[in-house]
């Protein structure tokens, strides 16, 4: 199952993607230089997303 990741990067743009991980998100976005805050969502199984965690990329 893939996580959700909505984040807003430093120079105001908004992303959001799913991810095979929170690791493969911090991983690309050290690579690509992206600077910003990001919450990342797990779908329950009723369908409902939850908050699983909240980090900032500097």
């Amino acid at each position: 199952m893939n996580i959700l990741i909505h984040g807003h990067s430093a120079a105001g743009e908004e992303l959001e993607e799913e991810w095979p991980s929170i690791d493969a998100f911090r991983n690309w976005a050290t690579a690509d230089h992206w600077v910003g805050s990001f919450t990342a969502y797990e779908e329950d199984e009723d369908g409902d997303f939850i908050v699983i965690y909240k980090g900032i990329i500097e």
